[in-house]
Formats: structure tokens, C-alpha cells, sequence
């Protein structure tokens, strides 16, 4: 793993740093070791800046960081596959994500990280508990916009999420976006979909 990504894995880890912060640090500093070395005044001199914030990039442990990057890849459960670290420089990074103002700065991933690279892509989520037949809609209408090319985006959560991921698979690309992140499939009865 490169020292870079590791410092971006880093910074997008301090609590209150987003990622419209960050690309004022870095238009203000130039690189990521800049924003690193950093001392507290300069770093208040951003926008966005303050004590506690200064206090927190101050604290990043890049070094640290590095082993729990390798400590990650050596406890992700097999079926799952690796966790890959997508920053936003990367050309893997989703482009329609990366064009928003505040797309996260770094991605963390299992399985395909390209099926998120479409020109086309709809998000269908709902309650936890619907109604057998909501379940149905969303499944036959996730199924309907996989089969004309459309990648389904959920939470992989119980009820509506899980059916539109359940609806996609085999026919196109579903991509699962969770709040958890990627180390722990919640719910966990959702671990044979996720795979």
C-alpha cells in the first residue's frame, strides 16, 4: 500500500473532515503531506477550521492507519473478498459520484467496484417492514430497470433494500451502499445476498 493512500484513508477517517474541507486544505496547502505537517494556526487559516477539527488532522496517524489497512484485509471473511480502498484521484472511483461537491474522498469496497460505472443508475429504498406485495414492486421493478441496462443502488437492508438488490441479481449490476461499512453486512441475515 502507497504512503499517499494511506494518508487519504487517514484524513477521511477524522470525525467533522468532509470532503469539502478537505479540498480546501489541499487547494490551501497543495498536497496531503503539507495538510499533515501542518500546525494548528496554518490549519485554522481554512475555512472550515477549527480548534478541534486542527487538533484531530494534527493527531492522524498515518503509520497507524497503514496497519489497521492490513489488519482489515487480513480479518475480511473470504466470501466477501477483499476490501478495496478507492480514493477519489482513483479512475476506479465512480465519475457521476465524483462530480458531486461533496463526494466522499475515499470509497471503501468489496466485489465490483466498476459495476458502479454506468451512465445510467436508479436508487430504490424503502421501509424495512412493506407489505409482501411492496416487496414484490420493488423487486420486479429493479429486475425491469437491470434488464434495459440501469445499475440498482440500495442499502442492503431488510424489506425494500434487499428486495431490489435480490430483484437485480443475475440480470445487471447492483451496487450496495452501506451505512455500516464494509467489514460487517448488517442485517446479518443479508450476508448470503451481499455475497
Amino acid at each position: 500500500m502507497s504512503h499517499e493512500l494511506a494518508e487519504w484513508v487517514a484524513l477521511s477517517l477524522v470525525p467533522g473532515l468532509g470532503s469539502r474541507t478537505l479540498d480546501a486544505l489541499l487547494a490551501h496547502f497543495g498536497t496531503l503531506p503539507a495538510v499533515l505537517a501542518a500546525e494548528d494556526a496554518a490549519l485554522q487559516a481554512v475555512s472550515g477550521i477549527g480548534p478541534r477539527l486542527a487538533a484531530a488532522i494534527r493527531a492522524v496517524d498515518v503509520d497507524r492507519t497503514r496497519d489497521e489497512i492490513a489488519a482489515w484485509g487480513a480479518d475480511t471473511p473470504d466470501p466477501f473478498g477483499r476490501i478495496d480502498i478507492v480514493p477519489r484521484y482513483d479512475l476506479r472511483y465512480p465519475p457521476a459520484l465524483r462530480d458531486l461537491p461533496d463526494a466522499p474522498p475515499v470509497l471503501f469496497a468489496r466485489g465490483l467496484i466498476e459495476a458502479a460505472h454506468t451512465p445510467h443508475a436508479v436508487a430504490i429504498v424503502g421501509t424495512r417492514q412493506p407489505h409482501l406485495v411492496s416487496r414484490r414492486i420493488a423487486a420486479v421493478l429493479a429486475q425491469t430497470l437491470a434488464a434495459q441496462g440501469w445499475a440498482v443502488i440500495s442499502g442492503l437492508a431488510a424489506g425494500i433494500d434487499g428486495a431490489a438488490h435480490r430483484g437485480t441479481l443475475g440480470i445487471g449490476p447492483t451496487v450496495a451502499v452501506l451505512g455500516c461499512g464494509v467489514r460487517m453486512i448488517y442485517p446479518p441475515e443479508h450476508e448470503s445476498l451481499a455475497e
